[in-house]
């Protein structure tokens, strides 16, 4: 383990120094003391400054493709498995073309885009549980909406996913949807989106709607293209996100009586 600012493993860009090392084997996962942390891409987390876990860097790459199968290990980039896949004539995952996480976060999170996500692609997930290996099913995951059983302690160390073969034209269509869709979204160092979208409706709208855009606090601010995220705007630090995402919290709950689901994970205290 060695001492590092969490600032440099975050898309966000912000968070305090921590014990930290790499992961580049499965095998690594298990010699890995009790409350590690798993970071792959960074993304979709909130870092703070005190009381911060210890945290291992997933770089345990490999894509091998079977057929319409392709199994990758958790560190890989999900764009590149889109990437991979595309080459091949291997479709179904353009809806994350451009998405800054790893696979494994991608399927603690079941990741999603465009109507579709990870869940629907997966046969089977290799995780490390209380020491040893399992494999988990699609059902035993418990996949749902932004969510999985998974977040609770496995350590995802590989994804088995099933693709379909389609044409390179169809491919480059859906990608080029996928790349027009992700053009949208704010610029600037973020974690993506902060909340989830509530049954039927858009939280971004709602945030929008609740005059959020543009709110600032510090160095963080609601972006002023799209509410739901929040933009590190240079010098921005963990409490200037946290606060802002209580305000949006408490904004929504007294116009409209619910708090919003978090989207991003909080790590630490600020």
């Amino acid at each position: 383990m060695r001492e590092d600012l969490m600032s440099r493993y975050s898309t966000f860009g912000v968070g305090g120094k921590a014990r930290v090392c790499t992961v580049r084997t499965p095998k690594e996962f298990a010699a890995l003391e009790s409350g590690t942390v798993v970071l792959g891409g960074g993304s979709n987390v909130l870092i703070g400054e005190k009381n911060l876990p210890p945290f291992a860097i997933n770089e345990t790459c490999g894509i091998e493709f079977y057929g319409n199968e392709v199994y990758v290990f958790s560190g890989e980039k999900f764009s590149s498995l889109c990437r991979a896949a595309a080459l091949r004539g291997l479709g179904g995952l353009e809806w994350a073309t451009g998405l800054p996480g790893s696979v494994g976060g991608a399927v603690c999170g079941n990741a999603g885009a465009m109507g579709d996500d990870v869940a629907s692609a997966i046969v089977y997930v290799d995780v490390l549980r209380g020491g040893r290996t399992a494999r988990l099913t699609k059902d035993e995951c418990g996949f749902s909406y932004r969510n999985s059983r998974l977040i609770s302690g496995d350590v995802v160390l590989g994804a088995r996913i099933k693709l379909k073969e389609c044409s390179f034209a169809e491919i480059a269509q859906k990608t080029k949807q996928a790349v027009n869709v992700r053009k949208r979204q704010p610029k600037g160092r973020s974690a993506g989106c902060i909340f989830k979208n509530p049954p039927g409706a858009s939280i971004g709208k709602i945030l929008e709607e609740a005059g959020l855009k543009g709110k600032r606090i510090g160095g963080a601010v609601i972006s002023d293209r799209h509410a739901n995220f929040i933009i590190n705007d240079g010098d921005a630090r963990p409490g200037d996100v946290y606060e802002l995402i209580l305000l949006a919290e408490e904004t929504v709950y007294g116009r409209l009586g619910f708090k919003p689901e978090r989207e991003v994970k909080i790590i630490g205290d600020f």
